[in-house]
């Protein structure tokens, strides 16, 4: 089906205004300079760009400058004078045509101002109009294949997409040392470290440090989602989800973490994963000194919190719990285990179906997951990536990282029945246990 959201003369799609609707006539016009009839109803596009808006006022405007003119040259002289003058006139035009064509004769070709584009074949009126032209529709040109484009983002796309080329980002933030294709995306990254925060949403008062973000967050509110997967028609509320979820389809991961090689099918997981080796936690929790990697997991751990103080409150529900979960489980179909996600379910499934399909590159052992292949490689490498931060001891997994941290904190939650003594771990407890028994 074609676009009727182009202009009705050059068919372009930027710039647009109604021809309908507005005190000019501007169908009018068209109908009187290119004998073209433009209805409102006749089914085709009912829109003017602004270069093609610029060309009809200059035909409008030289068309009342000749009605202008006559008026004025017929009831300024008296029938005989005007005879007499547009006699001497016409001689003089004709006389003035001889000596304007010897002198063009005489002038270079590259001289004469040329008001044709070559890349739209179109013909221009005036040099001003030709030159609007010029700057809007070919500002950016590929210095490789001389393809003109009207925006600098369709230019570096075609770049990358046509010549693998990437634009060079030579400006980098001072802060952080990011660094950007453009000054204005260095200026919105530079807000988002300063704190200010001028844009705030009207329906929940959050702040945003750009206008951007503000409209990608009114998004959310209006519950419309018009970007689908083509794949599995999963609808998203932007562009940009959409693309980062069909990442979700490949086999392809091509950003590997320089620690454990771990590799992740998007930036985002990556940046999420190098917080664990270096135990960086920026979420604490409101409640107690736990902290967490991303906001997600403390979403959940707050949960534990608020459904504590509704038990001690006596307004807890059980039901509404339950409802909830089994929203969110993946039921498997051959032993009814419910899993908290997809990703859990298909690990899962690997245990009736004995699949083991990734491999050691060390030994022949083979493993259900990737996390417990990359446990059992660190053994062969003697990596330890998971670092404490108070002692600087080294572990090959982040789970002993965070139980031996417990070692260094004053939190002791293990109790022991048989006397008063306390312990930071559970095993500590049992093998005390053992002694108190015995005594």
């Amino acid at each position: 089906m074609f676009n009727m959201e182009v202009c009705r003369v050059c068919l372009g799609d930027s710039d647009l205004s109604g021809i309908f609707g507005t005190d000019e006539d501007i169908a009018q016009s068209i109908v009187l300079f290119a004998s073209v009839q433009v209805n409102e109803e006749d089914g085709l596009p009912q829109h003017i760009c602004k270069l093609c808006k610029i060309e009809l006022d200059i035909c409008i405007s030289f068309k009342n400058k000749c009605e202008s003119s006559y008026n004025t040259l017929r009831y300024a002289c008296n029938d005989e004078a005007a005879n007499l003058n547009i006699e001497e006139n016409i001689n003089l035009n004709e006389q003035n045509d001889v000596e304007l064509q010897s002198e063009t004769d005489k002038v270079p070709l590259q001289e004469i101002a040329n008001t044709d584009c070559q890349q739209c074949n179109v013909h221009f009126p005036s040099e001003d109009s030709f030159n609007i032209h010029m700057e809007k529709k070919h500002r950016h040109v590929c210095n490789i294949c001389h393809l003109h484009f009207e925006y600098r983002k369709l230019l570096t796309q075609h770049l990358k997409n046509e010549h693998n080329v990437r634009a060079e980002k030579s400006k980098q933030c001072h802060i952080c040392g990011k660094r950007f294709q453009y000054n204005t995306e260095l200026v919105r990254h530079t807000l988002m470290h300063s704190g200010i925060k001028q844009y705030q949403c009207n329906m929940c008062n959050k702040q945003f440090s750009s206008r951007g973000g503000l409209t990608k967050h009114v998004a959310k509110h209006s519950g419309i989602r018009k970007f689908a997967c083509p794949i599995c028609s999963k609808m998203f509320t932007h562009k940009s989800n959409l693309h980062d979820h069909k990442k979700v389809h490949s086999d392809e991961r091509r950003h590997v973490c320089d620690i454990c090689w771990k590799a992740f099918k998007t930036r985002r997981n990556l940046l999420l994963h190098i917080k664990i080796h270096s135990n960086e936690r920026d979420f604490p929790c409101s409640e107690c000194p736990k902290a967490f990697i991303n906001k997600y997991d403390l979403l959940r751990h707050l949960n534990i919190h608020e459904e504590k103080k509704l038990r001690e409150n006596g307004t807890f529900d059980a039901t509404m719990v339950q409802e909830k979960t089994v929203r969110t489980l993946c039921q498997c179909e051959l032993c009814g285990k419910c899993c908290r996600n997809v990703s859990d379910l298909k690990k899962h499934i690997r245990v009736h179906t004995g699949e083991r399909p990734f491999h050691c590159p060390y030994c022949e052992k083979t493993f259900k997951s990737t996390s417990a292949l990359n446990c059992h490689t660190r053994i062969h490498t003697q990596d330890k990536p998971y670092v404490c931060n108070s002692c600087g001891k080294g572990f090959a997994q982040s789970s002993n990282l965070r139980t031996h941290e417990t070692i260094h904190s004053s939190i002791k939650p293990f109790n022991c029945d048989l006397c008063a003594r306390s312990f930071n771990r559970k095993r500590d407890l049992l093998h005390h246990m053992e002694k108190c028994v015995k005594k």
